[in-house]
């Protein structure tokens, strides 16, 4: 039986095997005393992350935007948010509840500009207004169809609430998918903000918890907010470490994670799968093979790309040498079933490029970059791959898929793993 994809929201997800073991294994003490190590690593590496001075981990989304409307505003104030914004219809009334503020809805479909922010401010010391002290934006916009606030228009926005004396929070529960379809890095997009929230839950993987950043001084009093509001707890390295896990391992693959969308005719085909079927069907050149047992065959090589790629993440997250030696037997056995069914090349099946070949570019890509640490031997003695995996690295659509920086992005993202490989490269270093 088909297992049905599941297009609800991006909180549906479940925690990988990988995050999980994590989560298990990580260093935990009493946060209320400020000594649970995994909670503190996270706390200080996403406040760098987001450029600011300091951070404080939260049990929801919804609690980190409440605490922070409570710290950078008074009872009676009033916040300008995006219409059908979080704040006004996703968190049961929490703003007039625990803050005693009010909500401003501007724009249209989950965006407003400079100039209607200005419009909307009220001013303060009025006989009967509500002073405007806080503007919100979503990044990006839930009920907008996740759509990417422009951050040229959100530093007006704030230079503007700046100049006014108004606060400045960014609801960036999605700020990793803003991140990437701007191209931005996160600490861009939450430069002209005084806090900003990030949720582990959406995008990432990471079963809850979410995360307010901002000065040492906005900190410190949403310390005191989330006692207030319950949301101090004790040993939450457990949810620390999976939201590491997710910024470590999920991050980076973001980009593919985003669910493909092509219109047709003004109607939506999702999926990757699906689209390539379709286009498969409509067009020419065929992207499949047109014989029907060759076209399973195919698939079925598409499937065990894609199971490589959870081989070789159990190789470079492998704890200890042994471990470690392990993982490269496993991947060396995998890629000789390979190298039993490969041709004279240059591609999978022959001279023409097809999608088999699109699935493993990024497979071989990994050993561009293991290549320059150690030779793990994961190739020898096997021709015809080392063969396909030269013609597919020469392709010009290949090398343009991914940025020019990343072999070094992923030698970082190697180096930070805490694993044997890790630890490999550190000696090679020394």
């Amino acid at each position: 039986m088909t297992t049905p994809i599941d297009l609800r929201s991006d909180t549906v997800t479940l925690p990988s095997p990988e995050m999980r073991a994590a989560m298990a294994a990580a260093p935990v003490g009493d946060d209320q005393y400020g000594e649970d190590p995994t909670t503190n690593r996270l706390q200080e590496e996403v406040a760098a992350l987001l450029g600011k001075e300091a951070a404080l981990w939260m049990p929801s989304g919804t609690m980190a935007n409440q605490v922070a409307l409570r710290v950078l505003t008074r009872p009676g104030d009033d916040v300008i948010v995006s219409r059908e914004s979080h704040a006004v219809w996703h968190e049961t009334g929490g703003s007039a509840a625990n803050a005693g503020v009010q909500l401003t809805e501007i724009g249209a479909r989950g965006v407003f500009s400079a100039a209607e922010f200005v419009a909307a401010v009220k001013p303060r010391d009025h006989g009967i207004y509500p002073p405007t002290t806080l503007v919100e934006i979503e990044n990006t916009h839930n009920r907008a169809g996740g759509v990417v606030f422009a951050q040229d228009e959100a530093e007006r926005i704030c230079a503007a609430a700046r100049e006014r004396g108004i606060a400045r929070f960014l609801d960036g529960a999605r700020i990793w998918n803003a991140a990437v379809a701007t191209g931005l890095g996160v600490d861009r997009l939450a430069a002209p903000f005084d806090m900003v929230a990030v949720s582990f839950s959406k995008g990432l993987g990471a079963p809850g918890g979410s995360l307010l950043a901002g000065s040492r001084d906005l900190i410190a009093r949403a310390l005191r907010h989330r006692r207030m509001l319950g949301g101090a707890m004790r040993q939450v390295g457990i949810f620390a470490a999976a939201a590491l896990h997710g910024i470590e391992h999920h991050l980076a693959g973001l980009a593919e994670d985003q669910t493909p969308v092509l219109l047709v005719h003004g109607t939506p085909i999702f999926e990757s799968a699906v689209i390539c079927e379709y286009l498969d069907e409509c067009f020419i050149p065929r992207l499949h093979p047109t014989d029907a047992l060759t076209r399973a065959r195919h698939r079925s090589w598409i499937e065990f790309g894609s199971q490589l790629l959870n081989g070789i993440g159990a190789f470079y997250s492998a704890p200890d040498a042994a471990r470690l030696e392990a993982e490269r037997v496993a991947l060396a056995a995998r890629f000789a079933q390979v190298e039993a069914v490969l041709g004279a090349g240059p591609f999978f099946a022959g001279s023409a490029f097809s999608i088999v070949d699109a699935t493993f570019a990024p497979v071989f890509r990994y050993f561009d970059v293991f290549d320059r640490i150690a030779d793990f031997g994961i190739f020898e003695g096997l021709p015809r791959v080392c063969a396909w995996r030269k013609a597919l690295a020469s392709r010009p659509s290949v090398r343009r898929a991914v940025d020019p920086r990343y072999p070094e992005l992923l030698i970082g993202f190697l180096e930070r793993r805490g694993s044997a490989l890790s630890q490999r490269m550190a000696a090679a270093v020394a």
